[in-house]
């Protein structure tokens, strides 16, 4: 039970002032105590000496003190951090709800809660954390809607809510956040429709991966303009239709996840093409065509799924210059000798 409890103590006792010589955290902290003594929710008396005299929790082998310095992560849990600028709790025993009193870190720039269990709503007050450029919370137990807010926050560039059970559609504001680099919704169930516009509003992006999610529509040829994209995965969607040249403008593309969709038209010339490319996912969709010879030139490819799609021909024994290949997967499509 105390290691759930010390999420929300560490995020209660910031954002205030020094009253009379103590600060207000540690007050805070006292208030918030009384009611888990009273609950029997503290079996092992972890609080039981913890007063204004000895202000000091144990939290494990660690501490949480009201007047340490400003450093704080998993291993050293710190409060009365008015300027605290980095929450990293990843991959912990955390859970209960991310709380509300968040948005009362005004200097917050990296949010990492991350390989969780923490459950209930992203909280909207994330928003009032104006300089946070960071925030990681997938593979929790997170429900409800994207906040619209977070398209608010202008610094914003990393945003990881991945492994969750969000639902609803993305936000408008978050696709036209111009200063996002990596966009991480995969495995919730966020549906909708991508923007026209998405590769325009997002010039910056590095990383896109909504995979296993709701998502429906066409693939935005506006993609090909965020030159700087080097992960697309949008695996295990609805997307249909054909996805165009937009494909070949991204020279920086290195793993591409299209794989259990409708998608449907010719797409290995493009994707051949890319010098970068070290993984290609097509499977389980509608594409046709042959492998051209000139796949043999991406020799740094190590994973190729052309499965269950409706391509035709031999497999060209180019194909066996992929030296650095350590997955191939070809079924139920060609015809011909193995090469």
């Amino acid at each position: 039970m105390l290691v759930s409890l010390a999420l929300l103590l560490f995020l209660l006792c910031h954002g205030t002032g020094k009253v009379d010589g103590h600060s207000s955290d540690m007050l805070a902290l006292l208030h918030f105590k009384m009611p888990i003594i009273a609950a029997a929710s503290d079996p092992n008396g972890a609080l039981k000496s913890w007063n204004e005299k000895h202000p000091v929790l144990p939290v494990g082998r660690r501490f949480l003190h009201p007047e340490a310095p400003q450093a704080c992560d998993s291993a050293d849990v710190v409060a009365n951090c008015s300027n605290l600028r980095t929450i990293d709790l990843y991959h912990n025993n955390l859970v209960g709800e991310i709380p509300l009193k968040l948005g009362l870190l005004s200097n917050l720039v990296v949010l990492r809660l991350s390989r969780n269990r923490l459950s209930g709503m992203v909280p909207r007050t994330i928003s009032n954390t104006s300089h946070i450029e960071k925030i990681a919370l997938s593979y929790n137990q997170l429900t409800g809607n994207i906040p619209g807010e977070l398209g608010q926050l202008l610094d914003l560039s990393y945003l990881a809510l991945g492994g969750n059970n969000l639902s609803g559609g993305i936000p408008h504001s978050l696709l036209n956040k111009s200063s996002l680099q990596v966009l991480a919704m995969e495995s919730n169930r966020v549906g909708g429709t991508l923007p026209p516009s998405i590769g325009d509003a997002l010039p910056d992006l590095q990383m896109l991966v909504l995979g296993r999610n709701l998502l429906r529509g066409y693939i935005p040829a506006s993609l090909g303009n965020a030159s700087n994209l080097m992960l697309v995965d949008l695996s295990s969607n609805n997307f249909a239709g054909t996805v165009g040249e937009w494909i070949r403008k991204l020279m920086n593309l290195t793993y591409l996840h299209l794989n259990d969709n409708n998608l449907m038209g010719q797409i290995l010339s493009s994707v051949t093409n890319n010098t970068q490319l070290t993984l290609l996912n097509l499977k389980n969709n509608y594409f046709v065509g042959s492998i051209p010879s000139s796949v043999s030139n991406r020799s740094q490819l190590s994973f190729l799924s052309l499965a269950n799609n409706s391509f035709t021909g031999s497999i060209p024994s180019s194909i066996s210059n992929l030296s650095q290949l350590s997955t191939l997967s070809l079924a139920n499509n060609f015809q011909g000798i193995v090469p």
